[in-house]
This record gives C-alpha cells, sequence and structure tokens, in this order.
C-alpha cells in the first residue's frame, strides 16, 4: 500500500514508522486508514492483493448502492494501478466478536437490539446478492451509554461461501449475555436460552429479523452500563500512551480526565485566569494536515468558539477552548428523540442565522452536532439540567448558537446523525398534522442540505414545519422577505420535501438511477461535488436558486442565443435557411 500514501482526493493515514496505518490485513485484502480530502471525514480504504478483480469490482458497485443505518456506506471504489479497491465510511468501534469475548452480563434487550440490526443490514446485501461477515461487524458509540454494530464487510472479496447465521447471531448472543468468566460453564438468562435455540434453526437473514422482532422486548435505546463501552479504533491505534491530560502545560490543572465517552477531551482550570477550559486533542499530521483542521486562535466571529491556545506534543496537536454555558446539539438531539414541529423550526431558524453569520466571515461554519452548542446566559448555572426537565422550547430561557471554528476527532468519525430509520412520507405526515417529529432525522437532513449548499430547500423544509404546526407568522419585513424567496405561495407544501427525501422510503432504492429525484440522491447517496460547501466562492444568487429556477434559466439563455443568431443570419442576408 506504500505507493497509495496519496491518490485521487484520498489520503492513506500513516504509523509512526511511517508505514500505512493498517486497520485489518488478511491473505487478500488490506484495510487502511484514509482521509478523504474533499468531505473532510476519516474513511476506510480497501485494496484488493489477491483474487478475481472483476468480481471485486462487480460486488463493490452493488455495495456501493446500498444504504442502510446497520451497514457502512461504500462510497467509492475502482482501479489504480493495477489494483483494485473501495472505499467506505470509517467506523471508529470495537470488532464485534472481539467486544463479545471481552465484555459480559449485557442486558438481554440491549444484545436482542444488536443482533437485530446486524441481522436487518444482512438482509438488505443478501437482497443484493452479497454475503456479509457478522462476527467482523464493529460497535460503535452512538451516545453516552448507547452503541450500535456496523457492518464493515459487504461481502466484496472472497468466493461465495455457505453461512450459517442463525448460528453465528446464537453465538454472539450466548457469549454477550454470559455472565459467568472465560473458563467456567455459561450462564444466561433462560430467556436467551430459547432465543438461542430458535436461531440455530434460522438460515437466512430475513428469517432472523423476524424472530428478533417477535421477543417482545423493549428495544429504544436500552443502553448499557460506563464499563460495558466499546474500545475506539483511533484510541487504541493512536493514542495508547498519551492522554489529553498527560501533556498540559504548567498552568493547568485537570479537572474532568479525559472519559470513556470522550477519550479526545478534558476539562483543565487555568491557574493565571481561574477560567474553566476544554482541551482536546487532535490527529498528528501524519494521520490530517494541519491546514484540514481550520484552527484558529482568533476569528473575530462571534457566534465562534475561539481558541485560546494551541501547542504541540511530539507530534500530536492539542488546543484549548472556552467552556460556554450549555450543551451540544448533538446532547439535545440524544435527549429529546421526539419533538413538536413548531420547536423543531425554532431551532432550525436560529441555525440558519448562525450559520449565514458564519458564512459571511468567510469561515465554513461546522455542520456536526457535536460541534454546535446551545448556549444560555452565564448567570444560569445549570443550564444543562433544561435538557432534563423536557421544557418546550417556549419555556426556555433565553439562548444563541455557537459553533467551533476547527474541526475535532469527534466531526471526523461519527456517521451516525443522519443514519435514522424512516420514510419521509410518514416524518412529514406526522408534522403535517402537528404530531412528533424525528429529531435526529429532521434534523440531519436540515444539516446536510446546508452541507451541500441547498440553502433553498432546507429554507422550505423550515417553512414546511411552521406551517404544519401552526406557528406564529413572521412580522410584515419578514413577510417580504419570505415572498420573495418562496414566488409562489402553494409552493411550500408537504409534496416537494417529501418527494426530495423519499429515496428513504422502502422502495425508494429500487427507483432507477435517471428517474429518481436528484436532490434526494444527492443527499441519501453522498453525492458531493466540489466547490458546495458553504463559505466557498461562488455565485451567491445561483446558490439560493432551487431546480426549477435554474431550468427556467437554462431555458431563457437557450432562447436568447436563437434570437441573436437569427438576427445575425437576416442582417447578413444568410438567413435563407429560415
Amino acid at each position: 500500500m506504500a505507493e497509495l500514501n496519496h491518490f485521487r482526493k484520498y489520503a492513506i493515514a500513516q504509523g509512526e514508522e511511517g508505514d500505512p496505518l493498517e486497520i485489518l490485513r488478511d491473505q487478500a485484502l488490506v484495510v487502511c486508514l484514509g482521509f478523504d480530502t474533499s468531505r473532510y471525514r476519516f474513511v476506510e480504504i480497501g485494496a484488493l492483493t489477491s483474487g478475481d478483480h472483476d468480481a471485486f469490482i462487480r460486488k463493490a458497485r452493488t455495495a456501493s448502492s446500498i444504504r442502510h443505518p446497520s451497514i457502512a456506506s461504500v462510497i467509492d471504489y475502482g482501479k489504480e494501478e493495477g489494483s483494485c479497491y473501495y472505499v467506505c465510511d470509517f467506523v471508529d468501534g470495537e470488532v464485534f466478536c472481539e467486544y463479545a469475548d471481552r465484555v459480559k452480563s449485557i442486558a438481554p434487550e440491549t444484545a436482542i437490539l444488536w443482533l437485530l440490526q446486524l441481522a436487518q443490514g444482512c438482509a438488505a446485501l443478501e437482497v443484493a446478492g452479497l454475503q456479509p461477515d457478522v462476527s467482523s461487524a464493529r460497535l460503535r458509540m452512538t451516545g453516552d451509554c448507547n452503541a450500535s454494530p456496523l457492518i464493515v464487510d459487504h461481502g466484496i472479496n472472497g468466493p461465495v461461501k455457505k453461512r450459517d447465521l442463525g448460528r453465528e447471531l446464537a453465538d454472539l448472543l450466548e457469549s454477550l449475555t454470559n455472565y459467568q468468566d472465560p473458563g467456567e460453564k455459561p450462564v444466561y438468562p433462560p430467556e436467551v436460552e430459547n432465543l438461542s435455540a430458535t436461531l440455530r434453526g434460522i438460515g437466512n437473514a430475513e428469517e432472523a429479523v423476524d424472530v428478533l422482532e417477535s421477543t417482545g422486548f423493549d428495544c429504544d435505546d436500552p443502553g448499557f452500563s460506563p464499563g460495558q463501552r466499546p474500545r475506539l479504533v483511533l484510541e487504541k491505534q493512536l493514542y495508547r500512551t498519551i492522554r489529553p491530560e498527560h501533556v498540559l502545560p504548567e498552568r493547568y490543572t485537570a479537572i474532568q480526565r479525559a472519559g470513556e465517552v470522550t477519550p479526545y477531551e478534558c476539562i483543565v482550570e487555568d491557574s493565571g485566569t481561574s477560567e474553566m477550559l476544554r482541551v482536546l486533542i487532535l490527529p498528528p499530521e501524519r494521520v490530517i494536515p494541519e491546514r484540514m483542521l481550520d484552527i484558529f486562535e482568533s476569528t473575530g466571529c462571534v457566534p465562534l468558539i475561539n481558541t485560546v491556545a494551541f501547542w504541540k506534543h511530539e507530534d500530536f496537536r492539542l488546543l484549548a477552548e472556552r467552556i460556554e454555558p450549555g450543551f451540544t446539539l448533538a446532547e439535545w438531539l440524544d435527549a429529546v428523540p421526539r419533538c413538536e414541529a413548531s420547536d423543531i423550526a425554532v431551532i432550525l431558524r436560529l441555525l440558519e442565522g448562525m450559520f449565514e453569520e458564519v458564512a459571511a466571515a468567510t469561515f465554513n461554519p461546522r455542520l456536526h452536532p457535536a460541534d454546535i452548542y446551545f448556549v444560555f446566559p452565564e448567570e444560569l448555572q445549570n443550564g444543562e439540567n433544561i435538557l432534563s426537565e423536557d421544557l418546550p422550547i417556549s419555556n426556555w430561557p433565553e439562548f444563541h448558537f455557537m459553533v467551533r471554528a476547527h474541526r475535532t476527532i469527534r466531526s471526523l468519525t461519527d456517521i451516525t446523525h443522519g443514519d435514522v430509520p424512516g420514510g419521509a412520507d410518514e416524518v412529514f405526515a406526522a408534522a403535517e398534522r402537528g404530531e412528533w417529529v424525528p429529531t435526529k432525522l429532521i434534523v440531519s437532513w436540515y444539516l446536510s442540505l446546508w452541507r451541500r449548499g441547498l440553502v433553498h430547500q432546507a429554507g422550505e423544509l423550515v417553512a414546511t414545519l411552521r406551517e404544519s404546526s401552526g406557528v406564529a407568522e413572521p412580522d410584515d419585513e419578514s413577510r417580504l422577505l419570505q415572498s420573495e424567496s418562496f414566488p409562489d405561495e402553494n409552493q411550500i407544501t408537504l409534496s416537494p420535501i417529501a418527494e426530495a427525501m423519499g429515496i428513504m422510503g422502502d422502495d425508494g432504492l429500487n427507483d432507477p438511477e435517471e428517474v429518481s429525484n436528484p436532490i434526494a440522491r444527492q443527499i441519501w447517496l453522498g453525492d458531493e461535488p466540489d466547490g458546495q460547501e458553504i463559505g466557498e466562492e461562488c455565485d451567491e444568487s445561483e446558490q439560493l436558486l432551487n431546480p426549477a429556477e435554474k431550468g427556467l434559466r437554462v431555458i431563457f439563455y437557450i432562447l436568447g442565443a436563437v434570437a441573436v443568431a437569427v438576427s445575425i443570419s437576416h442582417c447578413s442576408g444568410n438567413a435563407f435557411w429560415l
């Protein structure tokens, strides 16, 4: 893989000795950690070292068309200098079978939820003719005390072989729920024994899904204890001997050490100013170039959280930032899985104002929920208690949004936001009736629209929520601006947004590419053409045009060109062809 240190838009992360940072290697495949320089995300790059190149590319093409919450998305594939490769989202988690061997006494409902997610992912791949390896799936954190597995071996590599999925799932279930230490006779709840016996008689993923769904367990993120957290790939590869609190300057005193959930940051006190700061450890230069992290000590933009200090230790980089009184958007999404449409409309409107202000300062706003903060007045000592009080937004004290200027490891690795199951029609039908809407789903779609420069569609999403929930109308000036953005009042309805997002539905992925909604495909399939991020130099008026307006403009350009050609030909006497 030495020749793939940098190819196309991907950079291969390097180990301490300068070799490619390998995540997995077997007889026919090597998988390395990479960095997508256009999407600013970690990726996994698998290169075939021996085997059938044509079959490898064919399976990679099939895998790239599948989008499922339990499957790591394949975003690219091809041939490079005689070698075949595929690129998928990086999953910063622990190999599932290794986790099952290491951790015991997982609650049955949690284990069943994980196995159900795996079975659903396997079913999606089996329909496409692929056979994934369940045991190599990775378990990664999705919250402070929740995790979910992702399939990273899509069955792209290796010949088709006979599998016994039911037996594999049963073994994992028994291993996860076993009370005893290694070497002792396994002991697990009676219901687990019955379910395990049923699973062992199952031959395909669809049957496994039916059996696991029929258990009757409440599988809504049951959670687990802090000691049962899966280990992270990056933490294991990069931070074996270093923690943020190990390399603090003398003036800093660690108040809260780097935790299990966030091992890349800690809370400190500055002895010189008595100020509380958050210290974050960032990937070294051999993993991500410093220019890619957007580190600014002073930005001059009010909504941006400024860096107080920045220093290096060996080849690691650390920075300190002020702690704002409040909590992150990611924490709110985890605490409020369901929310009224009117409350989400208020949140999205405030986010829009913050994004516009940040973009005007020539900085690309960070669009990850972990980097966006609800900020409350400093005199409000316990702003985080608002999450536990379950108050509607209208009863909150005054707040505003702030966002980081720099990227963090979590924003570079977290792929949970946006992986929310559910169809757009169902979601927006609920919003139209003024009922709850899945908070993560709406917010992740909104951030995706902004990330891809589809600002007009983001505005339509907010307008739909406001209209369906009966939110008070804006004042005359705001209404005038809104009428200029949306010429036809009937344009803002349920249908355009639902159709744009409709690829999330059960039948959406079966539509041919040429008839699928282009906005939906761009959002769901992860198409991110270069130059579409917020803050890049582009014609702002073109960015705000919706697809219909752009189409009309193209037609007018063509008609104008024809008219000019006719006039010139007529005046020159060469218009006989008319």
